[in-house]
């Protein structure tokens, strides 16, 4: 018994529910704003779920080309440890995306080629293009971006808003991944990585996600007035703001294993306090 439910923890570990949830999350706020807060219950579920399984099917399979990796900078996730086996691991991959697309195809042709595209974008990223480092990071930032895009088809509508914040989580994304990639550099090593950090060293990276985070921020003022927001988005973006900037500047100014942790983490609360912010910009 007690196995079982080590496996079930494994598995739920392996698909980052939080990142999952965050993506789906993320696909019903920017339908909502795109349908002009109009409710479609039906569309919001498939949306939710076509996100929450696709990132899951991503998850894992990141893990399954980076154990490796993972087993110089991460020995206790699921698949180094042995609590998931890579053969289970594949079966949960394939199950997901195709619990993913099958959502995605009750929200019609647009909604289904989107997600085909993105789940093909982010198995391809896993496989082949991940050992080249930005362009990786790249593609990883434009998977978050997904969402945004997947939330305004499902609307059948551009919203200037939803745009706004495509733009900035791709930037936020990129500058994200540069920090995870300086955590992971003994890993990198052993596989042959070349991520930015290593050409270019930590701490001129450590400046570039700076750069990436604070234009982002910027952008995230300037809509403000140019999109005549709420100001309840104003009460939230500001939190998120100053957490961001919190974060990267204390990486930045010594980026070392510790703070690059903490502030991937840091980032992922600031994203979710944004996601607010993009609820409440037109209330």
């Amino acid at each position: 018994m007690g196995s079982v439910w080590d496996f079930i923890k494994g598995v739920v570990k392996l698909i980052r529910v939080p990142n999952c949830t965050v993506a789906g999350v993320a696909v019903i706020f920017s339908a909502y704003i795109s349908l002009h807060y109009n409710v479609d219950i039906i569309a919001f579920v498939n949306g939710f779920l076509t996100g929450f399984f696709i990132t899951g099917a991503a998850m894992v399979v990141n893990d399954i080309f980076d154990i490796e990796v993972d087993a110089v900078n991460a020995p206790d996730r699921p698949l180094v440890s042995g609590v998931v086996s890579v053969r289970a691991a594949y079966i949960l991959s394939v199950f997901l995306i195709v619990l993913g697309l099958a959502f995605s195809v009750l929200e019609g042709v647009f909604a289904f080629v989107i997600a085909v595209v993105f789940a093909l974008i982010a198995m391809i990223y896993n496989g082949k293009l991940k050992v080249y480092g930005v362009y990786g990071n790249i593609l990883v930032a434009l998977c978050v971006v997904a969402p945004f895009l997947y939330g305004m088809a499902i609307a059948e509508s551009i919203d200037l808003v939803v745009v706004a914040f495509s733009i900035m989580a791709f930037l936020v994304n990129v500058a994200r991944e540069i920090i995870k990639d300086t955590m992971d550099i003994k890993g990198d090593l052993r596989r042959g990585v070349k991520t930015l950090p290593m050409k270019i060293g930590v701490k001129k990276s450590a400046y570039t996600a700076f750069i990436l985070t604070f234009i982002a921020v910027v952008m995230s003022l300037v809509i403000y007035p140019i999109l005549e927001l709420s100001v309840l988005y104003l009460g939230f973006v500001i939190p998120s703001i100053a957490i961001f900037m919190y974060a990267v500047s204390v990486y930045a100014l010594n980026p070392n294993l510790e703070n690059a942790r903490k502030c991937k983490r840091m980032y992922l609360v600031a994203m979710m306090i944004a996601l607010i912010a993009l609820l409440l910009s037109r209330v």
